[in-house]
């Protein structure tokens, strides 16, 4: 199943918590998939204002983080 994506610009996204976890993004290309989790996480290295998991291939999960900024710049917004 495929879902339209949308750029979010960061004031409405954070008045509107976009990012809470749970939440779905993607890359510009739609290529890269995310989800964003909870900074509880314990396989959380560093914790940031906004934290992910992704995927690279089957059975591979990849946690990071980001700013607010940075996250609003390069994510587009796929579903809650």
């Amino acid at each position: 199943m495929s879902w339209k994506s949308q750029s979010i610009d960061m004031v409405d996204g954070v008045r509107e918590n976009m990012h809470a976890p749970g939440s779905w993004w993607c890359s510009e290309d739609d290529e890269v998939l995310i989800q964003v989790v909870y900074s509880d996480n314990f396989m959380i290295d560093t914790i940031q204002p906004i934290n992910f998991k992704y995927w690279t291939g089957p059975k591979t999960n990849h946690f990071d983080g980001s700013t607010i900024e940075e996250f609003y710049s390069t994510w587009k917004f796929k579903s809650k």
